[in-house]
């Protein structure tokens, strides 16, 4: 992932209550990696992803991916045919409208599947413009936007 990108991974909210009984703040690496979150959760329509972002060709058939090696990206993961983890990649170096219109999409298609967002400090995130924005805002890909070049060799990363 390049400094200018921020990741989410997608999770189904009745997973997290299944594994919980609520809906939490934050999960542990443990818990992220440990259990089965997509396990019986019927899968969107590729159709519904192409209105987002075109298909990609995927280097493994383990992987499916919408958008581009890039810049925003969709990527499903599957073990043994079975859907094991959603990934969703925002490049924060594009237009401010076309990264909105990105995360307004998501949230439409996390709204419609009933998902949540995680970060990668595993904070739990519902799928809301404010809730992503606030965290958009506080990433390392958003420091590095707002950092002048030349600051970067003085400051560092």
């Amino acid at each position: 992932m390049a400094t200018w990108q921020h990741d989410y991974w997608l999770i189904p909210q009745s997973k997290l209550q299944e594994r919980f009984g609520r809906i939490p703040e934050m999960i542990l690496k443990e818990d992220f990696e440990s259990p089965a979150w997509w396990c019986g959760v019927p899968e969107p329509n590729p159709d519904e992803i192409e209105k987002i972002l075109p298909s990609l060709k995927s280097w493994s058939e383990d992987v499916k991916i919408w958008g581009s090696d890039r810049g925003n990206r969709l990527t499903f993961y599957y073990e043994g045919g079975a859907l094991q983890s959603v990934e969703f990649r925002i490049d924060l170096r594009q237009e401010y409208p076309v990264v909105q219109e990105f995360i307004q999409s998501m949230i439409s298609l996390a709204k419609k599947n009933a998902w949540c967002f995680c970060n990668e400090e595993g904070v739990i995130l519902m799928p809301d413009y404010a809730s992503i924005a606030e965290d958009l805002n506080l990433s390392d890909a958003q420091h590095f936007m707002n950092t002048s070049p030349a600051a970067l060799f003085v400051d560092g990363f």
